[in-house]
């Protein structure tokens, strides 16, 4: 009778133990399911200037982020140092990544009816930010969840042949949204698409240093 209750119990543990390997088992399985499939790496955007302590979460884009990526493709976009015939194009072309289809299209369609208007022939651009006029909260405006307006006051020469052709102060009420594109091909997660309806007017310099509003 001993026997027969020593025998029941060797094979009750061995149940159990089978039991434990087999949640073992499946812990494991689930732990290689999720190590498969979770992020490589994950992007934090960190606001320009350390001299404070910040809490960054991932995926937040810093106000800062936004302005300055506008600011800097708006340089690179106009920055014609020969011949704006055929520098313009190219720009838009070299920044289709940074650009919405809406946008690329707007500015293809500007540089084709400027090229046939003889505006672009050896003409230069140099688009320059204005002295006090550089970031600050209320040149960012979050539209919804999807959407900035940023504003860029600007100093813009053109030259033609030699000769200064403009020089004046402009504003640019511009429209930047998060991307899904590559961050191989757009490491910003940001696009330009374009400016808001009438801009960009023309300012007088004085209103540059007292806000956004002149």
């Amino acid at each position: 009778m001993a026997y027969v209750d020593a025998l029941r119990e060797a094979q009750r543990q061995i149940k159990v133990r089978d039991y434990a390997i087999g949640a073992l088992l499946l812990i494991l399985v689930v732990a290689l399911w999720g190590w498969q499939n979770s992020q490589a790496s994950i992007v934090v955007d960190v606001r320009p200037g350390l001299q404070q302590r910040q809490v960054v979460k991932p995926g937040e884009m810093p106000v800062e982020n936004v302005f300055n990526f506008a600011l800097t493709l708006l340089q690179q976009l106009y920055r014609w140092e020969k011949d704006g015939q055929t520098e313009y194009s190219a720009n838009i072309e070299g920044m289709r990544y940074y650009l919405t289809d809406n946008c690329k299209s707007l500015l293809l369609a500007d540089s084709q009816q400027r090229l046939k208007a003889g505006e672009l022939g050896y003409r230069t651009r140099r688009w320059q930010p204005m002295t006090g006029a550089y970031f600050s909260p209320d040149r960012v405006k979050q539209l919804d969840a999807g959407t900035w307006q940023v504003t860029l006051d600007a100093n813009i020469t053109e030259t033609m042949n030699g000769q200064t052709v403009k020089d004046g102060f402009w504003r640019y009420e511009t429209y930047v949204q998060p991307t899904g594109v590559d961050s191989t091909n757009n490491p910003y997660g940001l696009l330009l698409n374009c400016y808001a309806p009438g801009s960009p007017t023309k300012i007088e310099a004085p209103t540059i240093a007292t806000g956004v509003t002149p």
